[in-house]
This record gives C-alpha cells, structure tokens and sequence, in this order.
C-alpha cells in the first residue's frame, strides 16, 4: 500500500517530467541479526502516470515500455547491509523481457513503532540514475503476523 516507484527524466533538456507506478505489490525481508534481506517488487507497467494523457498513452507504446507485450516489470534484489542497516540492493530488473542488473542505492531507511498499532514499522527511499532517468522507490513495510 505504500510502495512508490517513480521516475523523473529530462524532456528535450528543458524541463523534468515526474511519473509514478499506481499498481504494484511486492516483499520485502530483512534479518537483521543474520545480516541478511531480500526485496521483490512487481510493478503493472499500464499503470504509469505522467500528469499527462497523452505522455501516458505515449509512454506504454512498443517502442517505449511495451505494455501490451510486457505488461509487468519485475526487480528482485539481495539486501546489502552496513551493519545492521540495509545500504543498497543487489539485483536485476526484468524490463520489456530484459533482465539487466541493477543496484539500487538506500538513501534512507528507519523502523519504529507505527503510531496507531505499536508494532514496528520500516521505511526506505531507493534510487538510481538509469541515462536520463532517475528511478527512485519508496516502501514502507510492517512485520508478517507471527504464523505460530
């Protein structure tokens, strides 16, 4: 519910056009006593919004994001931890059927008691510079309920 992957890219080298994905879902586990985490995040590419219509319509065509032939890019990441705080995720990026790698940056990351549960609560900001994009991606993410 509160994943945020969103670009920003120069538009004939005069103003920067911002877009964000409205549709994605994905997991996120971090131990931090075994230094270890993973990140997996499917975004629906049909659900880009630019502000515009038409840059929308524009963007999801076959010679840009393809949306009819790859309606879904994926990332899946490890975890790299600076001590016990996650720094960047290793990992590669399914685009258009593509898989490249791709390390993104923590630029920040935080967990605390979510005010109105108390249970904790964990937050990051991730980026990259992709050419003229930059990519970045916010999560917020709460503990799975104890199974046992």
């Amino acid at each position: 519910m509160h994943t945020f992957p969103s670009l920003e890219m120069t538009h004939l080298g005069i103003s920067t056009w911002r877009g964000k994905f409205n549709r994605t879902r994905g997991t996120i586990e971090l131990d931090r006593t075994a230094r270890t985490g993973r990140v997996e995040v499917e975004v629906e590419v049909a659900s880009i919004d630019l502000g515009l219509d038409l840059m929308n319509e524009y963007s999801l065509r076959p010679d840009w994001l393809d949306a009819a032939r790859h309606p879904v890019m994926r990332y899946v990441g490890a975890t790299v931890l600076d001590d016990a705080r996650p720094a960047a995720v290793v990992g590669e990026l399914i685009l258009r059927g593509v898989t490249r790698p791709l390390r993104l940056t923590i630029d920040h990351f935080v967990c605390m008691p979510q005010p109105l549960t108390k249970r904790e609560l964990c937050g990051a900001d991730a980026s990259r510079e992709l050419g003229r994009i930059r990519l970045r991606i916010q999560v917020e993410a709460n503990p799975a309920a104890d199974s046992s």
